[in-house]
């Protein structure tokens, strides 16, 4: 079966790399990337994914801001897709004070800057992390034009509540110290999905940059069962 993974804001999938090197090669995965230039709001972004869809079975994994492209996606019940993981993701608004922020300081300014490391440690990555993943994360953030990651971080701050529920089987992965997500977004994906598991793992927001092995371990169980 076929992992189709959605990148976190930056759209790139770049930031999957240290995830797919961890998952078994009995999985096969697709990374979906949004257009580097393109400003497109969550529905065109849903259809632009549902175009890319394998036309057999296979998991969704959706990191940070695709969650909500991957909710819209289950609610379609496409009969290929068996499960949906999201991953340090949310359904409504995320941290006030972070969206606040971002409201207040003109955030042309902030995409020409590199983030500071000890930023990055601390509200990205919740822990101890090699340099090289934060320069990762910096040559990222600057393959986009400025104004589509402006358009997404407006797209988050219109998000409301979601209140359609789903049947499909749903795990959410959970970092211990993200810093840029509510506390209760779990209590939204609760509300919404029946068949819901929820999974904890050690670091920050950007938890399959710092802790790819127990990501994909998670991931690797939720497709077929696999210990390695």
């Amino acid at each position: 079966m076929k992992a189709v993974l959605l990148p976190g804001m930056d759209g790139t999938g770049e930031m999957f790399r240290p995830l797919t090197d961890k998952l078994p090669e009995k999985i096969e995965s697709i990374i979906i990337s949004y257009p580097l230039d393109k400003v497109m709001d969550y529905e065109e972004l849903v259809s632009y994914v549902i175009d890319r869809l394998p036309e057999e079975d296979f998991v969704l994994v959706a990191e940070s801001f695709s969650g909500y492209i991957a909710y819209q996606i289950a609610l379609k019940e496409n009969k290929n897709l068996k499960k949906v993981i999201f991953v340090a993701s949310f359904l409504d608004k995320p941290s006030k004070f972070w969206l606040a922020l971002a409201s207040f300081v003109p955030l042309k300014w902030l995409l020409k800057i590199t983030v500071p490391d000890w930023i990055c440690k601390k509200m990205l990555f919740g822990i101890k992390v090699d340099k090289s993943l934060i320069s990762m994360f910096n040559e990222t953030i600057k393959m986009i034009k400025p104004e589509v990651l402006i358009s997404r971080i407006n797209l988050m701050k219109q998000l409301k509540k979601a209140d359609i529920k789903s049947s499909i089987p749903v795990v959410y992965i959970k970092a211990s110290k993200d810093r840029l997500i509510r506390k209760e977004s779990v209590k939204d994906f609760e509300r919404v999905f029946e068949k819901l598991d929820v999974e904890k793992v050690e670091g920050g927001h950007l938890i399959t940059q710092v802790n790819p092995s127990d990501c994909a371990k998670i991931i690797a169980k939720s497709i077929h069962g696999l210990t390695y």
